[in-house]
């Protein structure tokens, strides 16, 4: 540790948090979901017929304290168009393992990026206590965190939050100065899937991906609750190869705590602030407090789901163009 910066230990120490954190999570998730002890909601955007949202909240005992937590599953589905010809070694472990973090981010029409980028930060070597920084460049590959590392820390710059935000509309001026401050987060992956349950009857060729998020921002920022901001976080993509050679993608996202502020204006929320004022001038006759949280984390869970649906759209003809000629796995 003594070569690394002051900022890569801090970063370190709380990959490790972070990843234990969110396994943690992952196992109260996982008690309560086969127990059938979760009340879900749905969401459905009128204007992404794409996106079917399961969602839900609970409570739990995390670290000897009892806080919050949601949760959303969704799923996508993307035929392979006739006629596809097969690359060689076209099975879509590899494809996963080997290119998805590096296909995941292009340059759209307007000339402005799309998708995610992923920069690898730090890594931890597996079985041993050493610790360094990676290269700038492409992050490594996916098969070899769990082999050659036991995490890796990588910063995503997600590209397209603001074209998702449900009902905003920003022109190409706009969105050319957000392009200057895209959100971003840091978060390692989480290499022992047996903490995630299989969901039922999972068919062969199937390849999982896991992420932990860091409980710390990489970037300030005016929002109050986001990357950065969970006290622990999961979040999980299963890519199934079906058939008839579609690709199914099923996506899965687990936080702790709820959202405790929407904006942090020099520590003020005006978003919460209002809604507590207004369930105090009405004697908390109609539970607006509550109503209100409730209704502000569902869509913090939809904006979730459009981004990585937006990311998973932007990489269509990957999953459309290719005759995988392989199994998944």
């Amino acid at each position: 540790m003594g070569a690394l910066t002051a900022r890569d230990q801090f970063l370190i120490e709380n990959a490790g948090i972070g990843y234990q954190k969110a396994k943690d999570l992952l196992a109260w998730w996982k008690a309560k979901e086969t127990a059938g002890a979760l009340k879900k909601f749905t969401l459905n955007p009128p204007d992404r017929p794409e996106l079917h949202i399961e969602y839900f909240y609970d409570a739990l005992n995390l670290e000897g304290k009892d806080v919050s937590a949601m949760g959303c599953f969704w799923k996508t589905r993307f035929p392979r168009k006739p006629g596809s010809p097969a690359a060689s070694d076209s099975t879509l472990q590899t494809f996963v393992q080997k290119q998805f973090m590096r296909s995941s981010h292009w340059i759209r029409p307007d000339t402005l990026p799309g998708g995610f980028e992923f920069k690898p930060l730090l890594y931890k070597t597996q079985s041993r206590d050493e610790f360094g920084v990676l290269p700038e460049g492409p992050a490594p590959d996916l098969d070899e965190i769990g082999e050659k590392y036991e995490w890796v820390v990588m910063e995503a710059v997600v590209y397209d939050f603001f074209r998702n935000v449900p009902g905003l509309s920003l022109g190409p001026g706009m969105m050319k100065r957000c392009r200057r401050c895209p959100p971003t987060f840091s978060f390692t992956r989480i290499i022992r899937p047996a903490f995630i349950r299989r969901w039922k009857g999972p068919p062969p060729n199937v390849v999982s991906a896991y992420l932990s998020f860091l409980p710390t921002p990489v970037a300030k920022g005016i929002f109050g609750y986001g990357p950065g901001m969970f006290k622990a976080a999961a979040k999980q993509f299963r890519f199934i190869l079906l058939d008839n050679g579609a690709i199914e993608i099923q996506m899965f996202f687990l936080v702790s705590t709820r959202s405790e502020k929407i904006l942090n204006l020099g520590g003020f929320d005006p978003v919460y602030f209002s809604a507590r004022l207004a369930n105090i001038l009405t004697l908390n006759s109609f539970n607006l407090n509550q109503r209100a949280h409730d209704k502000l984390d569902a869509l913090q869970l939809e904006l979730h789901a459009r981004v990585y649906q937006s990311l998973l759209n932007g990489m269509s003809s990957y999953w459309e163009n290719q005759n995988w000629s392989g199994a998944g796995r």
